[in-house]
């Protein structure tokens, strides 16, 4: 297809783009609301588990990843993941992301300047932290409590890989920020 852009149009439709429309939820979760929130969440890990401040560049680097991660999503909507699972397994390679590419090539650029950083690592941490704590907040049967017991289990994985495969830095910060937006506090309810 070539150098393809979502254009501004495209990109405006995150608002209303949902996710998780395979498991049962209180409220739908908006394409929007996932990305600005990943974003923020993997601002607040990198700080954690830099053992210095975070260069600008990494800052702009993740954000850049982060707000777009899962922007094709505008044009193919929110793939579930047995689905993507499959589809690896049918064709024999990651068919999902070959698409993906050929969708917005944005996306691939800032995905490309993380790829091979421990960047990529503090952005799918802080995207599954995203997913276990909408489905802890908003899922209503059986179905999104094993979602969300899986999801744990995915952030946890991912975590010793982070802690192995870049050792210099305080992996275990992913996980205080993972148990704060859990549980931290509400500024508001002390203004209530």
């Amino acid at each position: 297809m070539g150098e393809n852009r979502l254009s501004l149009k495209d990109l405006s439709r995150a608002g209303h783009v949902t996710r998780w429309h395979t498991v049962r939820t209180v409220r739908q979760q908006t394409l929007a609301e996932h990305l600005y929130l990943v974003t923020v969440v993997a601002q607040a890990m990198l700080e954690k588990i830099s053992s210095t401040s975070p260069s600008n560049a990494d800052r702009w680097k993740l954000a850049s990843w982060t707000l777009r991660h899962d922007s094709p999503e505008l044009v193919l909507g929110d793939i579930p993941t047995p689905m993507k699972h499959l589809m690896r397994e049918y064709a024999g390679r990651d068919v999902i992301a070959d698409i993906e590419a050929d969708i917005c090539v944005d996306f691939q650029r800032s995905k490309d300047r993380i790829d091979t950083t421990y960047l990529a690592r503090v952005a799918k941490l802080a995207d599954i932290a995203d997913a276990i704590s909408f489905i802890a907040a908003e899922g209503t049967n059986e179905h999104a409590r094993v979602i969300e017991k899986k999801t744990r289990v995915l952030f946890e994985k991912q975590l010793d890989l982070a802690k192995r495969e870049y050792p210099g830095y305080e992996w275990a910060g992913a996980d205080d920020v993972l148990q704060e937006l859990l549980q931290g506090e509400d500024a508001q309810i002390s203004y209530e």
